[in-house]
């Protein structure tokens, strides 16, 4: 199974794949993630943020804007 494999590679971007994997986020939700952002305790994960890639719109640099989707 992917995530069993995932699970065991030794890589620093191990963690991103197994919650890309079992949440089903996007890359620029996954990479906008703060630690302000998880709970682990209550095991919850908001997403608050999302990373816009560099040159969108044309010549803007990398930054955080808000999901296009707005859910509580």
């Amino acid at each position: 199974m992917l995530q069993d494999t995932v699970r065991e590679v030794d890589d620093r971007w191990s963690t991103l794949y197994v919650l890309a994997v079992t949440t089903g986020l996007r890359q620029g939700g996954l990479l906008g993630l703060k630690w302000e952002d998880v709970d682990l305790e209550g095991a919850t994960l908001r997403v608050r943020h999302t990373l816009q890639p560099p040159g969108f719109p044309k010549g803007a640099p990398a930054r955080l804007t808000r999901p296009k989707t707005n859910r509580a």
